[in-house]
């Protein structure tokens, strides 16, 4: 009976660990410091006119991806600790919320929604580094499909 308590336990908190670990689900406005360098255009396949394709430099150390594309929310792109990145929407009210999980998993970069408990709940589909992709390209795959999905 004790050995079934510690699984149980073990459990718990493995999963409260993991749901700690990830990155959050809202964050706040960008500091009106920040510095975008344009760095360059890409038809994502996502609107009519291509996406636009930033560094938002918020400090001598910090700079985050960032994607506009007209008609659509702009979205920032953080790393994550599993090797690949998360995607953030910037909502109308203010702040960016999580929508997209890339994890890296063996070579192969799985994209997942992210849910309204800030869990990946959806895989959406894969990419093999194997096949020449890279956490970046996997990203904007993720970011493709899901605004392309939104839309049917």
């Amino acid at each position: 009976m004790k050995n079934i308590y510690i699984i149980i336990l073990l459990i718990v908190f493995g999963g409260y660990s993991y749901s700690q670990s990830q990155n959050p689900k809202f964050l706040g406005d960008l500091p009106l410091s920040t510095g975008y360098e344009h760095v360059g255009n890409k038809d994502l396949y996502v609107g009519n006119k291509g996406s636009e394709l930033f560094f938002a430099n918020i400090d001598d150390s910090t700079s985050l991806g960032y994607i506009k594309t007209e008609n659509f929310p702009d979205c920032l792109l953080a790393v994550n600790k599993f090797g690949g990145n998360d995607i953030y929407k910037k909502l109308k009210s203010g702040g960016f919320q999580r929508i997209i999980h890339v994890k890296k998993i063996d070579g192969t970069f799985k994209v997942f929604y992210v849910d309204n408990n800030n869990e990946s709940y959806n895989l959406v589909l894969t990419a093999e580094e194997k096949d020449g992709h890279t956490t970046f390209s996997a990203t904007l795959l993720g970011y493709t499909f899901y605004w392309n999905n939104l839309l049917k």
